[in-house]
């Protein structure tokens, strides 16, 4: 960047877009994964000499690696001077940057958008915050947990005198990556138009914020958490469980008929309190879940056997999940070793060979082993 080596880069929508990833955690991984797939140049960023991050089991350098398929990587240290001065170079030629620090972070790196602005006038600069640049939390470090637990998500998924359940995926780290993909595209788009780049804070509480149900106060007051007979999980008689979401009468009266059992059309929004409720329970216990599977095949009930990720086929994975007719996607998986690309980087900016070994050698940057 602004060379681009063979291989890198794809046909997509976003061929030719230059993208500047400054972000070390899941939320900002995601968002330029997402612009990869799209075809984008990914230039991550990444620190010398990385901290230490707990292994939680292998897992988290295992979504690492899903993230960071075909990007490049640039090991620099954005606190030397001549880092930070390396990467304000790179920014003027690159079509976006994305950055994930704390509130000011960036600007005393001198790095910030008013001071990238003024060289890159077309550049979209995108800060994915926990909090926002301002308000009472605007400082404060957090994660997805925390950001669930202060928009009140994560009370949501108690039920009655029971505490919160932690739900087993990133989900403000993902979606506040998807938005500020979406984000950056708005922000690509309107440069077409103006030809002016723009400024996008994404505050990953925010998003998890605009994903609330309007007006619900607890898990009771949401009409879809599983209080309604027609919109619930059951249990099947070996112990398993299916998902039934007949909301639609049509498709209350296609399970009752399925089922032998008409006299229950009445009972499409019981409660478990309600004796008809009962009944049903009794009902799903008296098949298996393949029973009701093979019973459901092709009647329109909205009945699905409730499946784990090993039955469904289903390993996970970042990426774009839509098939695209007329938009080619670019979902290279393999993701660059540490500063792979560090010299080819550099050399596209004309730093002779000596002088990218004098920055490596002064710990400015790391190259690749």
């Amino acid at each position: 960047m602004p060379a681009r080596a063979a291989g890198t880069g794809g046909p997509g929508a976003l061929a030719g877009t230059r993208v500047l990833d400054l972000t070390s955690l899941v939320p900002g991984a995601y968002a330029t994964r997402l612009l990869a797939d799209l075809g984008a140049d990914v230039l991550k960023l990444e620190r010398p000499s990385p901290a230490p991050f707990p292994s939680l089991g292998g897992w988290a350098p295992a979504v690492s690696q899903a993230l960071d398929g075909g990007k490049r990587s640039l090991a620099v240290n954005l606190k030397h001077p001549r880092g930070a001065a390396l990467v304000r170079e790179l920014a003027g030629t690159a079509d976006v940057l994305l950055e994930g620090f704390r509130p000011g972070v960036a600007a005393r790196l001198g790095l910030g958008y008013r001071d990238l602005a003024g060289s890159c006038p077309r550049l979209v600069y995108c800060s994915l915050t926990g909090y926002g640049q301002t308000g009472a939390r605007a400082g404060e470090a957090g994660h997805d947990l925390n950001y669930l637990a202060v928009t009140g998500l994560l009370s949501l998924t108690a039920n009655p005198g029971q505490a919160p359940v932690l739900l087993p995926t990133l989900l403000a780290d993902l979606a506040g990556g998807a938005m500020a993909a979406l984000g950056i595209l708005a922000g690509l788009a309107a440069r077409e138009r103006t030809g002016q780049g723009s400024y996008l804070d994404v505050p990953l509480a925010g998003v998890v914020a605009s994903w609330l149900p309007p007006g619900v106060r607890d898990r009771a007051g949401f009409p879809l958490a599983g209080q309604y007979a027609c919109y619930t999980v059951w249990e099947t008689g070996d112990g398993r469980h299916v998902a039934l979401a007949a909301l639609e009468p049509r498709f209350w009266e296609n399970f009752c008929r399925a089922a032998g059992r008409e006299d229950l059309l009445p009972a499409q929004f019981s409660r478990a309190s309600d004796p008809a409720w009962a009944e049903l329970a009794g009902l799903f216990k008296g098949r298996s879940r393949e029973e009701w599977t093979r019973l459901a095949a092709g009647k329109d009930l909205c009945l699905t056997p409730v499946l784990d990720p090993i039955e469904a086929g289903t390993d996970g994975g970042p990426g774009l999940p839509f098939a695209a007719g007329g938009i080619a996607l670019d979902q290279r998986r393999h993701p660059p070793r540490r500063g792979e690309h560090t010299r080819e980087v550099l050399e596209g900016l004309g730093l002779p060979g000596p002088a990218i070994d004098d920055l490596a050698a002064g710990r400015v940057i790391e190259l690749e082993d």
